[in-house]
């Protein structure tokens, strides 16, 4: 009784934990080690502070991470279908564009994916980010779609460049109605 409360609680502060997780890595200058360090080092304290099973808590510990960047992935996607919708009814886009949009952002999600990155220095990501943003440029062009209505939602949620406006040196796009 007392591992299921110590366990309960260990999850409550995984999840009062999430704030600073997230931001974490940001300041970590998306090093791989340093951010799998910190995990590392919360499962050993938690393992040790109240005697757990060090593979219970780290099984824990990964599904939290797995269904909070779920979570994040979902949220992300939902507001940009919501900024596409907006364009759709402002008449700017057409539904087949904005679904032409969403299909292209996500072959580029999965192209682009955070474990593809994961192993390269903070300047071939920079290379990465830059030429996925020239690609979906390019795509927008050749579909005939402003561009600039394009890239406001661009790559956000996936880790890589929450903060994404500015990120290519370009002036951001606000979301349409904002």
């Amino acid at each position: 009784m007392l591992k299921k409360q110590l366990f309960s609680g260990l999850l409550i502060i995984l999840v009062g934990l999430t704030p600073v997780v997230a931001v974490a890595p940001a300041y970590a200058a998306t090093n791989t080690a340093v951010h799998q360090n910190f995990w590392d080092s919360l499962v050993s304290f938690f393992t040790q502070k109240f005697g757990l099973d060090q593979n219970q808590v780290k099984t824990a510990v990964t599904e939290f991470q797995a269904q909070h960047k779920a979570q994040v992935e979902q949220n992300a996607q939902n507001r940009e279908k919501t900024r596409l919708d907006k364009l759709v009814s402002q008449g700017k886009i057409t539904s087949s564009e904005e679904q032409a949009i969403l299909d292209e952002l996500s072959k580029l999600q999965q192209e682009y994916s955070s474990s593809s990155l994961q192993n390269m220095t903070p300047q071939e990501k920079r290379q990465a980010f830059k030429k996925e943003h020239q690609e979906l440029l390019d795509w927008a062009k050749g579909q005939n779609i402003d561009p600039n209505l394009v890239l406001p939602g661009f790559g956000m949620g996936r880790g890589k460049f929450m903060m994404h406006r500015g990120w290519f040196g370009t002036s951001p796009t606000p979301t349409p109605g904002a």
